[in-house]
């Protein structure tokens, strides 16, 4: 074998073959050995992470809560991460009810993350009622709010922009009685150093 300016030559055949040529064919035997061992490993030598490359579709009608979710999961696994919205309109279906509780997109003990957004935007499905769930003295309240699309819990340095969210807050409805629930489109506890630059409606905190 003799190496000819990037290009090998295999014992007296004429032809040529580039490098990279070669080491797929060597590799590829054992591709899905090497694409098994973590489920991460195809995200681990970027540094942005481009939502899309978790399944998200951002037509406006797709649910993208699941991308969503991967997206949070690998976050967190690797504590810090850039995540990219490219242009589009995410749209996340789901909703905290009685039977489905703690769907909220969490980032824990991460050091380090930015959300970029190119004229994108993240619209939530607001179109359902909070029934009372139980009642304390006269004050009834509801199991059924919300998804908090970012919630940030002891991290430090988080910077997000580029963002507008949409909580369709004037879809919902409520049964008599039920107080509101006070809660953000973006939460921090006991988070440091947060720089948000994004558009939210109804409002954030």
């Amino acid at each position: 074998m003799k190496n000819c300016s990037g290009l090998i030559r295999i014992g007296k055949s004429l032809s040529y073959y580039p490098i990279s040529v070669l080491f797929f064919i060597h590799v590829f035997p054992f591709y899905p050995l090497l694409a098994a061992k973590n489920e991460f490993q195809h995200h681990i030598n970027q540094d942005t992470i481009n939502v899309k490359s978790f399944g998200a579709v951002g037509n406006g009608t797709t649910d993208d809560y699941d991308a969503l979710r991967k997206v949070t999961d690998y976050v967190n696994h690797q504590g810090h991460g850039i995540i990219y919205f490219p242009k589009g309109n995410y749209y996340i279906g789901r909703f905290n009810d009685s039977l489905h509780q703690g769907l909220d997109l969490k980032f824990t003990n991460c050091d380090g993350i930015r959300v970029i957004g190119k004229n994108a935007k993240i619209t939530l499905n607001g179109n359902f009622k909070r029934v009372r769930s139980f009642s304390i003295r006269s004050y009834g309240y509801s199991k059924v709010n919300q998804i908090i699309p970012f919630y940030f819990l002891n991290c430090t340095n988080i910077s997000i922009s580029g963002l507008e969210i949409n909580g369709n807050i004037d879809q919902t409805s409520r049964e008599k009685g039920v107080v509101e629930k006070g809660q953000g489109l973006i939460s921090f506890f006991g988070c440091d150093n947060v720089n948000n630059r994004c558009l939210c409606s109804p409002f954030c905190f």
